[in-house]
């Protein structure tokens, strides 16, 4: 009970300072990389207070948001030391729609509104109506611009954790938003960190994928599940042959998401390991100039978190980006589950293709009939798998995303 009253008291404070100081606390100087427990009271540069939300090995906490609260109480503090000022927040497209922000309501990412104190914010992810002056972890400042400017081209590279970046630098986080370094930093999460990074919209050409080798990485769906039935990958094979394009395809009936992980991933207690035949380094070592990756349904049918699922393909999708591929990512497909299952099929295809909107094959509701589970029309019989008409469907949605050149580009035949 000692530690939760100032706990409390750290959530209830707004941006507003108190009419009335908290009582006396004892507080040292912050220092970066001790260890802080819950309930910890440090004093930092700026000469604010700041009370650990969540116990923390020496996080930033004008950085960490998650982890520390601004604190007041009546112990004198040391001298302020002014921070740098940060720059103004950027312009990050055209003109812009906003409603006002109202607390309890969902926003999808992208959703822009306007705040009581006058500023106007974006959704960098859905939540369910977090205050955007509180949460920068989901949301980030937006200044709307009248007309609608010529974009900046830009050379970005995929941000890699603990790599130093100059003030400038334009990074792509995991493949998908771009953010610019306000500051030079020791490669902060620009998803955290947002002194040192902000949101950054620039052209870049998608990348040119052939001629040269696909690769599929995925389950039964992509590997090919029933003998009679002409599964996508043959289809799209014979699409882009012409354009010589040669299509591998490591995917494995039954298998989930921890299977296509690279080998260094951490084990998982209770969850399958990567395996070495199936998984991306085994798709990586073919060079391919695309990666296609397919897992519907087998997490949540084995009871996996959407969490996990989320972030098992996004780290594989990390790994093929860093190899020099691009990545398109399928949705996952209408299967015969319970109402709570088909939701949390729902919620990875939402936050997957918030991650790589350019790159991501919405199939699920496509194929769905309208309980949300497998139409009989693309029903290969088991309820599950997709017929001819499914894997039909599939092709013309990947061939689809290819051709239209937002995600890459292939030259015609």
């Amino acid at each position: 009970m000692l530690v939760l009253v100032p706990v409390l008291q750290a959530q209830a404070q707004t941006s507003t300072t108190p009419t009335t100081p908290a009582t006396a606390c004892s507080s040292s100087l912050w220092v970066g990389g001790k260890t802080y427990a819950a309930g910890s009271v440090v004093v930092y540069s700026d000469g604010n207070r700041y009370i650990a939300k969540i116990a923390n090995a020496g996080y930033n906490p004008t950085i960490s948001t998650h982890y520390w609260s601004r604190y007041i109480c009546s112990t004198p503090v040391v001298s302020p030391v002014p921070p740098p000022a940060p720059p103004s927040a950027p312009v990050l497209g055209a003109g812009c729609s906003s409603t006002p922000w109202t607390g309890g309501k969902a926003y999808p990412a992208g959703q822009v509104v306007s705040h009581a104190n006058g500023s106007t914010y974006i959704a960098k992810y859905a939540n369910p109506g977090y205050n955007p002056t509180v949460s920068t972890y989901y949301w980030a400042p937006y200044t709307c611009a009248a007309s609608a400017p010529a974009l900046p081209a830009c050379n970005s590279s995929n941000w890699v954790g603990g790599k130093a970046y100059s003030a400038g630098q334009v990074v792509s986080y995991n493949g998908g938003s771009k953010y610019i370094a306000r500051y030079a930093n020791a490669g902060f999460n620009p998803t955290v960190s947002t002194f040192y990074w902000a949101r950054h919209t620039c052209t870049e050409a998608a990348p040119l994928v052939s001629p040269g080798t696909w690769a599929v990485v995925g389950s039964s769906t992509a590997a090919g599940c029933c003998p009679l039935v002409s599964d996508w990958v043959r289809l799209v094979r014979q699409t882009y042959a012409s354009r010589a394009v040669d299509i591998v395809n490591f995917a494995k009936g039954g298998t989930s998401s921890y299977v296509g992980l690279p080998a260094e991933s951490l084990p998982v207690p209770y969850r399958p390991l990567p395996d070495p035949l199936h998984n991306i380094d085994a798709a990586l070592a073919r060079t391919p100039k695309l990666v296609l990756l397919s897992y519907p349904s087998n997490d949540i049918d084995s009871g996996f978190s959407v969490d996990e699922v989320v972030r098992n393909l996004l780290a594989t999708r990390s790994k093929a980006l860093a190899g020099g591929a691009a990545v398109i990512m399928l949705s996952t497909q209408p299967m015969n589950f319970p109402p709570e299952k088909l939701r949390q099929l729902e919620q990875i295809d939402e936050r997957l293709q918030a991650a790589a909107p350019q790159c991501f094959v919405a199939l699920r509701k496509a194929m769905a009939a309208p309980d949300g589970t497998l139409a009989k029309i693309y029903d290969s019989g088991d309820r599950r798998h997709p017929n001819d008409a499914g894997h039909a469907l599939i092709r013309d949605k990947i061939v689809s995303l290819i051709d239209g050149g937002q995600c890459v580009r292939v030259p015609p035949a």
